[in-house]
């Protein structure tokens, strides 16, 4: 009972209701991701690990998949977002693992909390491999598995988690394919040689485990926030003074695959 009056408390005026299937999902996402604060701080705090990429990488387009609800456009000119979901604010509606782009165009490949949701992710890391140019990059921006977050993810949060899925495929589930917040981690730690056999055209360049307690005080994009955007400075601090204990503690992680140069 005090679990539900908890949810019904916290949860958004805007949120309360919401189909996420549906054509007002992705604008009601990208209106309470620009008026809350703090969550627009905390997505900025991301968007900068997507702009390293974009600086670092290769001549070529800059695509985001899953973007409905971000702003990453207005960080990085020129970019191509993509998305299947109704209502989405995209320039080109495509599935993850059909890209309508040609092969080695892309110098960077973007998703933050997109390929958890992919019920079969092999075909999507098969497409961006196909898209991306030599040395180009694929970042994504991912739930990562903890002492914490196993907690949070299983008793606080409204997507499946299953870390101990035998398989990486899910079984699809409407417009968003079937989420286990635990693919990502499942991929690029669990299964990591299993990744690296499948995938020799992409090379995990990088995984940084972050994100403590910030995304819980942001409300997401369905609760309230918990702090005004003025406390996000001082939270993401405490975060990185705990940077060390980030197998215990992280809930999100950062991961940049590199397309091996050498690979036709």
């Amino acid at each position: 009972m005090m679990g539900r009056f908890l949810e019904h408390f916290l949860i958004h005026p805007l949120a309360r209701g919401l189909d996420l299937e549906s054509a007002d999902a992705a604008t009601i996402h990208l209106r309470l991701i620009q008026e809350k604060p703090f969550l627009n701080r905390l997505y900025r705090h991301y968007y900068a690990d997507f702009l390293k990429a974009h600086h670092r990488a290769p001549i070529g387009a800059r695509i985001e998949v899953g973007s409905g609800g971000g702003f990453l456009n207005a960080l990085i000119p020129g970019l191509i977002r993509v998305d299947l979901r109704p209502g989405a604010q995209v320039n080109v509606t495509a599935s993850a693992d059909a890209l309508p782009f040609a092969d080695a165009s892309a110098g960077a490949v973007f998703l933050l909390n997109t390929l958890h949701h992919l019920s079969n992710p092999a075909r999507f890391l098969d497409e961006a491999s196909r898209v991306l140019r030599p040395g180009g990059r694929c970042v994504v921006i991912e739930p990562f598995v903890s002492l914490l977050s196993r907690y949070v993810y299983r008793h606080l949060h409204h997507e499946p988690f299953a870390p101990d899925a035998p398989s990486w495929n899910a079984r699809a589930h409407g417009l968003q394919g079937g989420a286990n917040l635990a693919l990502p981690w499942i991929l690029f730690y669990r299964d990591r040689r299993r990744f690296e056999a499948r995938f020799p055209t992409l090379h995990i360049a990088s995984r940084k485990p972050h994100t403590i307690f910030s995304y819980l005080l942001s409300g997401g994009v369905s609760r309230k926030a918990l702090l005004p955007g003025v406390f996000f400075g001082p939270v993401a601090r405490l975060e990185n003074l705990l940077q060390p204990l980030a197998p215990q503690l992280c809930m999100m992680m950062t991961v940049d695959l590199i397309r091996n140069p050498s690979s036709s």
